[in-house]
C-alpha cells in the first residue's frame, strides 16, 4: 500500500506499503523548488512481507508517456538486470537515456529494505512529469520485482494517496529457487543457510526469454521456501488508521491445492455455465470428489488452461482479479 502526500510521497507494495504525500509549497508558486511547476514528495516504503527482502527501490518521475515495464511486453535491459541481479546502477542509466524521464532517485540509505523495514526519500517533479513509477528486485526471487508504473501523483498540497504495489515476473529467467542461481544476500537476508552460493550474473542457460507477468509466487520447487520466502495473498494486511483515511488491496488468485484442476463442469460448481453465459448441459457438483484429492498446499493460481470445458478467454483471468478498497469511517 502507498499514500502520496504533494510534497512528499509514500510508497506500498502488494506486501509493500507505498505512501506519496505532496509537500506544501514553501518558495512561491513555483511549488518549492527552482522550476515552473515543480512539486516535492515524500516517498515512504514499508516491507510489509514476512521473509522477503528487496533491493533500494529506484524510483523516478516522468512523463505519462513514459514506461518503466510494461505489463505482457518483453522487460528492458534495465528491469531484466535488476530482477536477475539487482543491479540498480543498470536501471538508472537506462532511465536517463529517456528525455521523458525528469527525476530518478533510490532509497538506499539503509540498503536492503527487510520485511517489516521502512525507508523514506523525497523525488521532485515539474509540470509536464506528473508520473511516478518503481522497481525493486525480490532478493529472494530468480527475476521477480516489485513495481508500480506510471502512476498518477496527487495534485493538491498534502493530499494523500494510497496503493499497494504487484509482484511482476520479468520473464526472463526461468523460476528455479535454487540458491545457486539467485543473488547471494538471500540466505543471509532471511537467517537460511545457503552454503556460500548465490551469483550476480545472469545464467544464460536459464533464459526463457519471456514478457512481463504478474508472479506466480515462490512455490518451494528448490532451496526457497512459501512459508519464509513467499509474498502472494491478502493476508493480514494493515487497515487504514484515521477517520477518513483509505487503503485499496489488488486481490490475486490462489490454488486451494486440494483437488486436480480439470476444468471439467461435471466437477465444478452447478452455477459455473449459467453464470458465464456457456451451456454446460446441467452439469456440476456442490461435492468435493475424493478421486480429484491432490493433497496439496496453497499456492498463487496457475490460470485457467483451456484443457476441458473452460475456455481461457471467457473464463481465465491475466494479473489480479479484483479490488478492494477499505475506507475507515470513525
Amino acid at each position: 500500500m502507498f499514500q502520496l502526500y504533494r510534497r512528499r510521497a509514500a510508497s506500498f507494495f502488494v506486501f509493500v506499503l507505498f505512501a506519496a504525500l505532496a509537500i506544501p509549497a514553501t518558495a512561491g508558486a513555483s511549488g518549492g523548488g527552482g522550476h515552473p511547476g515543480e512539486r516535492t514528495y515524500l516517498i515512504t516504503i514499508e516491507n510489509l512481507t514476512e521473509g522477503q527482502p528487496f533491493t533500494p527501490p529506484v524510483l523516478a518521475t516522468h512523463h505519462r508517456r513514459t514506461s518503466v515495464f510494461d505489463v505482457g511486453n518483453a522487460a528492458s535491459a534495465g528491469i531484466q538486470g535488476l530482477a536477475e541481479n539487482g543491479n540498480v546502477p543498470g536501471l538508472i542509466a537506462e532511465l536517463e537515456t529517456d528525455k521523458r524521464v525528469d527525476e530518478i532517485t533510490v532509497a538506499d540509505a539503509a540498503g536492503p529494505v527487510l520485511p517489516g523495514g521502512e525507508i523514506t526519500v523525497e523525488i521532485n517533479s515539474t509540470r509536464r512529469h506528473r508520473r511516478l513509477s518503481i522497481a525493486s528486485m525480490l532478493i529472494c526471487t530468480n527475476d521477480g520485482f516489485v513495481g508500480l508504473d506510471s502512476l498518477k501523483l496527487p495534485s493538491a498540497a498534502a493530499e494523500p494517496t494510497v496503493a499497494y504495489l504487484n509482484v511482476y515476473d520479468a520473464g526472463t529467467e526461468s523460476n528455479t529457487e535454487a540458491f545457486a542461481d539467485l543473488v547471494s544476500p538471500c540466505g543471509p537476508l532471511t537467517g537460511v543457510d545457503s552454503g556460500g552460493q548465490g551469483t550476480g550474473m545472469s545464467n544464460p542457460a536459464l533464459a526463457e526469454g519471456g514478457v512481463v507477468s504478474t508472479h506466480a509466487g515462490v512455490v518451494g520447487g528448490a532451496d526457497l521456501d512459501p512459508a519464509i520466502h513467499g509474498f502472494a495473498g491478502l493476508d493480514g494486511a494493515r487497515l487504514p488508521r484515521w477517520p477518513g483515511e483509505s487503503a485499496t488491496f489488488d486481490l490475486d488468485a490462489y490454488d486451494a491445492g486440494s483437488e486436480l484442476n480439470t476444468e471439467a463442469f461435471a466437477d465444478l460448481v452447478p452455477p459455473c455455465g449459467p453464470l458465464t453465459g456457456v451451456d454446460s448441459g446441467g452439469q456440476g457438483t456442490g461435492m468435493s470428489n475424493p478421486a480429484l484429492s491432490e493433497d496439496g498446499v496453497i499456492t498463487p493460481h496457475a490460470g485457467i488452461a483451456g484443457v476441458a470445458d473452460l475456455d481461457h478467454a471467457l473464463h481465465g483471468w491475466d494479473g489480479t482479479v479484483g479490488s478492494l478498497s477499505v475506507t475507515r469511517l470513525r
